[in-house]
C-alpha cells in the first residue's frame, strides 16, 4: 500500500519525529513533505530524514516556531531538493546564514523553487543575497519572499 503515496502533509498538525521518519521509510514513492509545526529533534533528524528518503524533491516547513536557519541548511545540504518551502517560521532569515546553508549545500544544484515567509518581520535577506542565490542556485526558476 504503501508505494503509491507520493506527497504527506501535515501542515498545522504535530507528530513525533520517530513516526514521521517511520513514515518516510515506509512510503517509497514519497516526494513531496509537509513538515508539523512541532520540535523534531534539530540537525540530526533532518540528516535521519535524508538517509529514510534521500528521493524527497519537495520540503515544506509551515508555521514552525522552532526551525531555525542550521535545520533548513541541515534539510538542503542532505537532500537533492527541487523545491524548499519555509512558510511562517519565525526563527529564519535573521541573517544571510540561510543563504549560505543553502548555497553551501547539495540542493542547490537542483533547487528550482524557493518559498520563504516570516510572520510578523518579514524577511530581511536583502538584494545582494537574492542575487547570491539567483547566481549559486542554477536551476533556480522561483523565488518569492512573500511577507
Amino acid at each position: 500500500f504503501g508505494t503509491r503515496l507520493r506527497a504527506l502533509s501535515f501542515r498545522d498538525g504535530q507528530v513525533d519525529a520517530d513516526d514521521l521518519l517511520a513514515c518516510a521509510r515506509g512510503f517509497p514513492q514519497l516526494r513531496v513533505l509537509v513538515l508539523p509545526k512541532n520540535e523534531l529533534g534539530g540537525v540530526a533528524f533532518y540528516e535521519a530524514l535524508a538517509h529514510a528518503r534521500p528521493e524527497l524533491a519537495y520540503l515544506e516547513f509551515c508555521a514552525s516556531e522552532t526551525t531555525e536557519d542550521s535545520h533548513i541548511a541541515a534539510a538542503c545540504s542532505s537532500l537533492s531538493l527541487r523545491c524548499l518551502v519555509a512558510l511562517d517560521c519565525d526563527q529564519i532569515g535573521d541573517d544571510p546564514g540561510i543563504v549560505d546553508g543553502i548555497l553551501g549545500s547539495s540542493s542547490a544544484a537542483s533547487l528550482e523553487e524557493i518559498e520563504i515567509s516570516k510572520t510578523d518581520r518579514g524577511l530581511d535577506l536583502g538584494g545582494e543575497h537574492v542575487l547570491r542565490l539567483v547566481r549559486g542556485c542554477p536551476r533556480l526558476r522561483v523565488f518569492s519572499d512573500f511577507y
